[in-house]
């Protein structure tokens, strides 16, 4: 066992602390013994390994090794040693010109050998801070403001950025950025025809890559074909796919028994962090991990999501953006205590697309928002073979909490609130636009049947004022079991009571709160047992959760009870204060169905029989 330290700010050592090497590629390659452990001086922005990575680190089972963090005599503060992806434009004046008079579009000429140039995502007023260090590194590093960009392709001609530019109608305060190739510009807009870009905005942080490894970084820090690492105290800011990335590539066998604690992740373009096996005739899998502490923050802004307001979708980012994305041939990964934040896509996503299995995933404490999205889902899940478990977590700010779309997924003791209006208004005969705040079923032949007791939701509360409160559907003829999901000792609310409590919301994006559950099969689909006991369900006038059930005829049913698969479920005021606890005198205290040995939201232990929704009382 050996310590190799790193300052960036320091000419290349022997890797002592009174000499420490200036890379973590020097440390890398001297920790070749058992438990070694590289300590990154804290303060720094570090120089990243190349274009394709941020920091790579491979390591075989038999060596083990830890990362983390120490605070030199002279750092410049205790901020956690951070891996920069991003490519920086900073201030300046040369090089830029007008591309025509009166549309404050400027243009630069932009190096790069590949082809492909994207621009995935772009920051104004982005900088590095202090003194420079390792080849232009900073001491520190401020992000900026996320802009949207121009939604066309790479290689799209300067007339028809110009014409997607004119036809947006206003763009105030709105940055676009484009790279064309192979012309190979850099188009920025300010608003201005007289002011410098590059001065008025302080410095551009772009994210984005060129197909090659000549422009921008794709991946952040990534841990591969590895076994026995652990890493504390890293950030990563600004990669394409995956700030934090921990893969099995098929050359050295699974990733295994891997640790993060405090290791954060913001500016992303895809992923916060990705997880994923080897989906090959020999598998490979990522096992064994445990990511703590953490937190993956996309750095989102309202603003970014601009074209949403226009009709047009969100084309700014290429592919999906999940902060958490966790894939092929992974098992026994857990994330407790975390932090996540503005996917625009979703804030969590676990999806195999069919081709490999996912197995024992566990998210546990963590607290999901998405306030600065337009469109956002807390959590997808898709093609799950055993459990996935969310428990004790809170999600808020969303256009839709979770949407279950194939396999085993759990949820316990989560506090859903505060939903966000969907991006388009409801149109008044069929549910486009309008989000269901939690939605169940299967959309692709590609994802495994749903089977009987796959998705359970216990001790639960969710609230929502926008649209539907449940979808169960099948989009795919045959691809949906009986008796397919239970939902148990959970309280629902609408805006029907959110109004009576002094909460002001609408329903302008959404059908009428009154009809609560929509079943949509496909005609030949069997009637689902959709097992629902022991919940409150309460829109703020009894009698009124309307049940409608679509299939080659529509069915309502005019109260909760009457729904097939319904028990024990009651239709009163379940008298919640403000925080959604169950105040004096609420019918759910103590009024649910004891499940098992179990912890509220909070992590108090439950009583027998427990408190419907997602807080226990005392």
């Amino acid at each position: 066992m050996a310590d190799y330290y790193v300052d960036p700010s320091k000419t290349n050592g022997t890797g002592s602390i009174g000499s420490p090497y200036n890379s973590i590629t020097a440390a890398l390659t001297a920790a070749t013994g058992s438990n070694d452990r590289i300590l990154l001086a804290r303060g720094y922005v570090y120089q990243k390994f190349n274009n394709f990575y941020a920091a790579r680190i491979i390591k075989t089972p038999s060596v083990g090794l830890y990362i983390g963090a120490y605070t030199a005599s002279d750092s410049p503060n205790t901020m956690n040693p951070t891996f920069n992806a991003i490519t920086f434009e900073p201030p300046g004046t040369s090089g830029w010109s007008l591309v025509q008079a009166g549309t404050g579009v400027w243009k630069k000429a932009y190096a790069s050998a590949g082809s492909n140039v994207t621009v995935w995502r772009v920051f104004t007023g982005a900088r590095l801070t202090g003194p420079a260090a390792n080849n232009a590194q900073g001491t520190g590093y401020i992000l900026g403001t996320a802009r949207a960009r121009t939604p066309v392709a790479y290689n799209a001609t300067e007339a028809t950025v110009m014409a997607n530019i004119n036809s947006a109608g206003s763009v105030s305060n709105r940055l676009w950025a484009h790279i064309n190739q192979p012309s190979g510009f850099l188009y920025i807009y300010t608003g201005s025809d007289t002011l410098d870009p590059p001065t008025f905005y302080n410095g551009l942080g772009i994210v984005g890559s060129d197909g090659a490894g000549n422009w921008g970084c794709y991946n952040g820090v990534v841990i591969q074909d590895s076994q026995r690492i652990t890493m504390e105290d890293v950030d990563c800011i600004g990669a394409v796919d995956g700030n934090h990335n921990i893969n099995a590539s098929g050359n050295a066998g699974d990733c295994t028994d891997i640790t993060l604690i405090d290791c954060n992740s913001y500016g992303h373009a895809l992923s916060g962090i990705s997880l994923a096996g080897l989906a090959a005739t020999t598998p490979q899998f990522v096992r064994r991990v445990l990511i703590k502490n953490s937190t993956f923050d996309s750095i989102a802004t309202l603003n970014e999501d601009w074209n949403f307001r226009v009709g047009t979708g969100i084309s700014w980012l290429n592919g999906g953006q999940d902060d958490i994305s966790v894939q092929q041939r992974c098992n026994g990964i857990e994330f407790l205590n975390c932090t996540v934040k503005d996917g625009y896509h979703s804030c969590i996503k676990v999806e195999t697309f069919g081709v490999a299995a996912i197995d024992n995933i566990v998210f546990r404490d963590c607290k999901l928002t998405a306030y600065n999205r337009l469109y956002g889902h807390g959590i997808v899940t898709a093609g799950v073979t055993s459990v996935c478990l969310f428990d004790r977590c809170t999600i808020a700010g969303m256009t839709q909490y979770f949407q279950i779309m194939g396999g085993a997924t759990q949820m316990r003791n989560c506090l859903c609130y505060d939903p966000m209006a969907p991006y388009g208004a409801y149109n008044g005969t069929n549910n486009v636009n309008s989000e269901p705040a939690c939605s169940i079923g299967t959309v692709s032949a590609i994802y495994p049947t749903m089977s009987a007791g796959l998705v359970v939701i216990d001790n639960c509360t969710f609230v929502e004022s926008y649209g539907y409160m449940w979808q169960i559907y099948s989009r795919v003829s045959g691809s949906l079991a009986d008796n397919f999901a239970a939902v148990r000792n959970c309280t629902f609310l609408d805006s029907k009571y959110l109004n009576a409590q002094g909460r002001a919301v609408s329903t302008t994006f959404g059908p009428d709160p009154g009809k609560s559950i929509l079943f949509s099969l496909a005609a030949s689909e069997p009637t689902p047992v959709f097992t629902f006991e022991n919940n409150n369900y309460y829109t703020g006038t009894a009698n009124q959760n309307i049940v409608v059930y679509q299939q080659s005829s529509v069915v309502t049913y005019s109260t909760l009870s009457a729904m097939p698969g319904a028990s024990g479920n009651t239709e009163s005021n379940p008298k919640l204060n403000l925080d959604f606890r169950p105040g004096t005198g609420s019918p759910l205290i103590g009024a649910g169905t004891f499940l098992r040995n179990d912890n509220d939201v909070d992590g108090l232990a439950r009583k027998n029989p427990p408190t419907i929704g997602a807080y226990e009382v005392f």
